[in-house]
C-alpha cells in the first residue's frame, strides 16, 4: 500500500489523478547516491509545507536475486495495483515489471511528517 505517491513535477501528478485516479502529488525534491567501496546510501528529500522530509538507506553494493519465499519476493513481485476511481469504485490493473534484484541494508532512516503527509 502507498500512503501517497510523490512526484517532482505537478503534470505528472495531475495526469495521475485525471487519467488513473491514483493518489499522486507534486512536491519538490531531490535525491542522491554517495558510493562507498562496498556500499551505497542512498537519499530522497522532499519538501512538505516549507519543511524537509527524508528517507535514507544504506545498503551493500552487491545485488543478489530474489530468493523463493522470502520477504523481499513477497514486497516486489506484485502484478496488479488498486486504485480508488471516482464514484468510490475500485478499479484494478495489471503491472509489468522484470523480476528485481536486491541489496542488504545496513541502515535506514525516515524523517517525515506522516500525519501531514
Amino acid at each position: 500500500m502507498f500512503v501517497k505517491e510523490i512526484v517532482p513535477r505537478t503534470a505528472i501528478a495531475l495526469t495521475a489523478r485525471w487519467l488513473y485516479g491514483e493518489n499522486y502529488v507534486a512536491l519538490r525534491m531531490q535525491h542522491w547516491i554517495a558510493k562507498a567501496s562496498d556500499s551505497k546510501t542512498v537519499s530522497y528529500h522532499w519538501w512538505l509545507r516549507g519543511r524537509e522530509q527524508r528517507i535514507d538507506m544504506s545498503v551493500r553494493d552487491e545485488l543478489s536475486e530474489l530468493t523463493e519465499g522470502s520477504e523481499a519476493e513477497f514486497i516486489t513481485e506484485h502484478y496488479w495495483g488498486y486504485a480508488r476511481a471516482r464514484g468510490s469504485r475500485t478499479i484494478e490493473y495489471r503491472v509489468e515489471h522484470p523480476r528485481w534484484r536486491v541489496s542488504v541494508a545496513t541502515s535506514a532512516r525516515l524523517e517525515c511528517d506522516t500525519a501531514q503527509l
